[in-house]
């Protein structure tokens, strides 16, 4: 999990960043950089903590699919405005992403550590 939250980090990062040059281009709606940086913030508010526990898990999944909803709902957003196929492309990116990142983190949920060794292994359940 821990790979995955630092892919998180990072994508967050790249979010922003891609929310702050949305901002500054004078073809798109404003919407779209505040619905991007939201997305961010769904990634960036499970990053720093540790996800050892079932739950802390499933946190960790419903983060990385809001994500991918808010993305979702962004491309929407820009198809419907006519936006140019650059930021087209940019947003189904990061819903690629964000659809890659929900599934990482949904098939490690039931991952259990190991004790002495480190590491993780599959559970049954």
């Amino acid at each position: 999990m821990l790979k995955i939250r630092l892919w998180a980090a990072l994508w967050a990062a790249t979010t922003i960043v891609l929310a702050l040059l949305l901002f500054i281009t004078p073809s798109a709606d404003l919407a779209l950089p505040i619905l991007l940086a939201i997305a961010a913030l769904c990634l960036a508010i499970v990053t720093p903590f540790e996800a050892t526990k079932r739950a802390a898990r499933l946190r960790v999944v419903a983060a990385c699919g809001a994500y991918a909803g808010i993305c979702v709902g962004a491309l929407g957003w820009a198809i419907w405005q006519g936006q140019s196929f650059g930021i087209l492309a940019l947003l189904a990116i990061m819903v690629a992403f964000g659809l890659f990142l929900s599934g990482w983190a949904w098939t490690t949920r039931a991952r259990k550590h190991r004790t002495g060794w480190g590491g993780y292994y599959d559970r049954a359940d």
